[in-house]
């Protein structure tokens, strides 16, 4: 029986990933049509407005090398817009994956405590919902006024943006727990902190597995709020650098870049949320 449910969740696993990379081939084929009928009713500097895919990974590549801060003698452009790609995307994964994670981490902890005390969680409950439902986006620049250009600023602001979600979805998850459960737990002499790592957090988990990965896409989102709004490095900085020059090929790159590693961290905490869950099924 398990190995036919093994057999079910593999072949679904494929069958998704599947159709996640006949999308992809298709918003490029789509791309590619719309540039090809762009350029054949004659609009004026067509690879400006809507380049093709050739021109793209050509050109924009070797656009790109201004950004590239790694010597590199006898190098050319492309090769230093590749490294300039790669070192950006980097700075910005960094940024996320330290915003993302004490965020989740902080998050977590502040509502299993929480949950111990209940006075507390309904005096905070209406400035954490508000805090919660702001428009981060809008408030980039905020940060970047008080804590300066600086990674620094794109953390704390990840940060600011994931931390109440977590927060709320923490505390909705652990009562959702059976209170049964507790009770047996309490009956056979279980400590207050074994309670909430051995039982509470393992048991919330489960219902935690969508936030997870919505965080982290909020995370990616903050980050790039950060990057557009004065910062000097990441992928976000290039998008804005470009957009104001209109390079759209430059841009498009680091556009996808960023859509690339955001997917991907999506699948891999989806994955992570997997295995840690895999207990319940």
């Amino acid at each position: 029986m398990a190995r036919h449910s093994n057999r079910i969740g593999v072949s679904r696993t494929t069958a998704k990933a599947g159709s996640e990379v006949i999308a992809v081939i298709l918003v490029f084929a789509v791309w590619e049509f719309v540039a090809v009928v762009v350029r054949g009713q004659g609009v004026e500097n067509a690879e400006k407005v809507f380049p093709a895919l050739e021109y793209i990974f050509t050109e924009g590549f070797a656009g790109l090398a201004r950004y590239c801060h790694v010597s590199m003698v006898g190098a050319d452009q492309t090769t230093k817009g590749l490294v300039a790609l790669v070192t950006n995307g980097g700075i910005t994964l960094v940024r996320v994956v330290v915003g993302y994670a004490i965020s989740l981490v902080s998050g977590m902890l502040c509502a299993l405590h929480l949950s111990q005390h209940p006075f507390v969680r309904r005096a905070l409950s209406g400035p954490v919902n508000i805090a919660r439902v702001l428009p981060a986006f809008a408030m980039a620049p905020l940060f970047i006024l008080w804590f300066g250009a600086t990674s620094a600023a794109s953390v704390v602001f990840i940060v600011f943006s994931v931390f109440f979600i977590v927060l709320v979805a923490e505390l909705d998850s652990i009562n959702a727990i059976d209170p049964q459960i507790v009770e047996y737990a309490k009956t056979l002499g279980t400590t207050k902190r074994k309670l909430l790592y051995r039982v509470l957090l393992p048991m919330s988990l489960t219902g935690m597995r969508g936030t997870v990965t919505f965080a982290g896409l909020v995370a990616w989102t903050s980050v790039l709020s950060a990057e557009l709004n004065g910062l000097q490095d990441g992928l976000g900085f290039i998008v804005s650098d470009n957009i104001r020059f209109s390079n759209i090929a430059d841009m498009f790159l680091g556009a996808i870049c960023f859509c690339v590693l955001s997917f991907l961290t999506m699948k891999l905490l989806e994955r992570v949320m997997d295995r840690i869950t895999q207990w319940r099924s």
